[in-house]
C-alpha cells in the first residue's frame, strides 16, 4: 500500500507564528488571519485540500516534495501573526513526550523540530488503525 506521510502541525499559531516578511506598509496580522492566509496560500500553490485550521490531529501530507515546496513559498504567511505563540523550550518537550509516546507504540514518529515545533510521522495505510489508537493514548501530551 502507498505510504502516507504525515506532517503534524500542532499549535496552529506555531504555523503563523512571527513577524511578516511582506512590504512595510502591510500591518500586522492577528495570528488567526495569518494562519488562513497561510492555509489559502498552501492551496493555492498545489496542496487543496490544506484546511484553514489544523488541529492537534495535524495534516497528512501525500506529496512531501509538493508540500515542502509550497511551505516555502508561504513562508511569509507563517511569520505575519506577531501575537502568536512562540515555540518554546516546554512545548517542545511536550510534543517530544509525545513523539516517545507514539514509538512506545510502534509508530514512526521524529522528535519535533526545536526551531518550529513541527515533526513528522510515517504511517502505511495498513498500520491506519494502529495508528489511530496509539494517537488516541498519546493525544493527551500534546499542548493545547
Amino acid at each position: 500500500m502507498k505510504k502516507l506521510t504525515a506532517l503534524l502541525l500542532l499549535a496552529l499559531a506555531t504555523a503563523c507564528s512571527g513577524q511578516q516578511a511582506a512590504p512595510q506598509a502591510q500591518q500586522a496580522l492577528p495570528a488567526s488571519d495569518a494562519e488562513v492566509k497561510f492555509a489559502q496560500c498552501m492551496r493555492d500553490n498545489g496542496i487543496g485540500d490544506y484546511p484553514d485550521t489544523i488541529g492537534s490531529e495535524g495534516y497528512p501530507v501525500k506529496d512531501a516534495v509538493a508540500f515542502d515546496k509550497a511551505e516555502q513559498t508561504c513562508a511569509r504567511w507563517k511569520e505575519a501573526g506577531g501575537t502568536a505563540k512562540k515555540v518554546d523550550a516546554a512545548y517542545i518537550d511536550a510534543v517530544t513526550m509525545y513523539a516517545k509516546c507514539m514509538r512506545e507504540r510502534g509508530m514512526k514518529v521524529q522528535n519535533p523540530d526545536p526551531k518550529t515545533g513541527h515533526y513528522r510521522v510515517s504511517v502505511d495505510n495498513k498500520d491506519r488503525k494502529a495508528f489511530e489508537k496509539a494517537q488516541s493514548e498519546c493525544v493527551h501530551l500534546l499542548p493545547r
